[in-house]
């Protein structure tokens, strides 16, 4: 019996060569039998690298990383939310409700540094699993 389709949507940012649009396009490669949607408000070189690793892309403007956790949080779908930026990511954060609640409501928080999981730990209010990773590879409970 075939295995059901496991589908994923990662939003982005942006598709340009900065640090978590490439950071994002590193990992999602190996997202295995997934079907992978990227999605992004602005296009960029990065787009078409996603095509060439067969994953499918589109620009979707007006879009927001916040919002698609919300979305998926009031579908009953878990979200995962990757969070490259330290200190001026921090201020987003405060300064933008919308982050702060995607932070509190995301069922996984995914980092590129264990100091980023200290960093953001007042926003995510005691909720699910944080992660973090050096160089992108081993992720390890935070």
């Amino acid at each position: 019996m075939p295995r059901p389709c496991r589908r994923l949507l990662a939003v982005s940012h942006d598709y340009s060569y900065s640090g978590a649009p490439i950071a994002l396009y590193r990992a999602l490669p190996g997202a295995g039998d997934w079907e992978v949607l990227v999605a992004s408000p602005f296009d960029g070189p990065l787009r078409a690298g996603y095509r060439r690793a067969g994953i499918r892309a589109d620009v979707a403007p007006g879009l927001r990383g916040g919002a698609a956790v919300r979305a998926a949080h009031r579908l009953g779908k878990p979200a995962l939310l990757y969070v490259h930026e330290a200190q001026m990511g921090a201020a987003w954060a405060r300064a933008v409700p919308e982050m702060a609640d995607a932070l509190a409501l995301a069922d996984c928080v995914i980092y590129p540094a264990r100091f980023l999981v200290e960093l953001y730990a007042r926003y995510r209010r005691g909720g699910p699993t944080s992660w973090w990773s050096p160089r992108g590879t081993r992720w390890r409970r935070g």
